[in-house]
């Protein structure tokens, strides 16, 4: 594979700094009570501040004296870049800590994680967007590099042969022929590509040291997660992100808020899962995601 570096406006990765003892070196700007990573999902509809409460928190760390930097692996591509560009945005002053990591394939959502973890620290952020499009990245990689097919095609064929087994099978048994539900697919392919995502998700979520922020797509968690319905609190609190179409894969944020706005420039959000901590419905963001809840429900400090 090979090698990935951050794109404009990404500086490239520092040498890999030896690891801090939490307890002995102490972290400048606002931080965590307790040496705890933090493990978040937002998700919600276009527009609802989800990528602005990630540069939330590293604009105040900035301005309570912090050093904390982003990186950031992005499939939207461009959304990072408008925020941090546009004239009138609020975050133009933290272009230098955001390193941006722009990603297409599953070579370079696996290329991106690696770097990352070769540089970051425990008081950094990383951030992911949309993370549920890394589901689709592996099973495109499986089909197009592995099996030499596009993925429509491929899983289709696959169906179509299924079909044809089964009633063929129906029949013969119809008959007194055979007995048995053989369709002759062992599922395979699904055992492959779940590893495969397994694999990079333990990478991402088990083995960085940083904090981390998931964005995800409203629609692709609604059939999953209403916020209005609470059999899905109990639902979800051993899942986490559960990327379109498989609800298995060792996904588990710590917090998983939900984001939305009225349309007339006010932002609210509704936490779902979060530990311990206390869950908080339609909060208004008007002082922002790191005081609104990183300072007022989980405790965070300002040093």
């Amino acid at each position: 594979m090979p090698n990935f570096e951050p794109r404009t406006p990404a500086t490239k990765p520092r040498t890999p700094a030896p690891i801090p003892n939490p307890a002995t070196v102490p972290i400048r700007g606002f931080r965590p009570p307790i040496h705890m990573r933090e493990r978040i999902c937002a998700f919600g509809e276009n527009g609802t501040g989800k990528t602005a409460a990630l540069l939330d928190i590293i604009k105040l760390n900035r301005a309570t004296g912090g050093d904390a930097q982003l990186y950031h692996i992005e499939s939207d591509w461009g959304s990072m870049d408008r925020m941090l560009g546009a004239p009138t945005s609020r975050f133009t002053g933290i272009r230098d800590r955001v390193h941006l990591y722009q990603v297409e394939t599953w070579e370079e959502w696996v290329n991106a994680t690696e770097a990352i973890r070769a540089v970051a620290r425990p008081h950094d952020w990383v951030g992911v967007d949309f993370v549920t499009d890394a589901w689709e990245a592996v099973q495109r990689y499986y089909t197009q590099v592995i099996k030499g097919d596009v993925p429509e095609n491929y899983f289709l064929e696959h169906k179509r042969r299924y079909e044809v087994r089964k009633a063929e099978l129906l029949k013969a048994n119809r008959a007194g022929e055979v007995k048995g539900e053989d369709t002759g697919y062992d599922g395979t392919d699904w055992k492959v590509i779940k590893t495969m995502y397994d694999t990079w998700w333990v990478s991402l979520y088990g083995r960085m040291r940083p904090h981390l922020f998931l964005i995800a797509r409203e629609r692709d968690l609604r059939e999953k997660f209403h916020p209005d319905d609470k059999t899905t609190q109990a639902a979800y609190k051993g899942v986490g992100v559960v990327p379109k179409g498989e609800g298995k894969l060792a996904n588990g944020p710590d917090t998983v808020c939900h984001m939305s706005t009225n349309g007339r420039g006010a932002f609210y959000m509704t936490t779902l899962k979060d530990r311990e901590r206390v869950l908080v419905r339609n909060v208004d963001m008007d002082k922002g995601f790191a005081r609104v809840y990183l300072q007022d429900v989980a405790g965070w400090v300002l040093r």
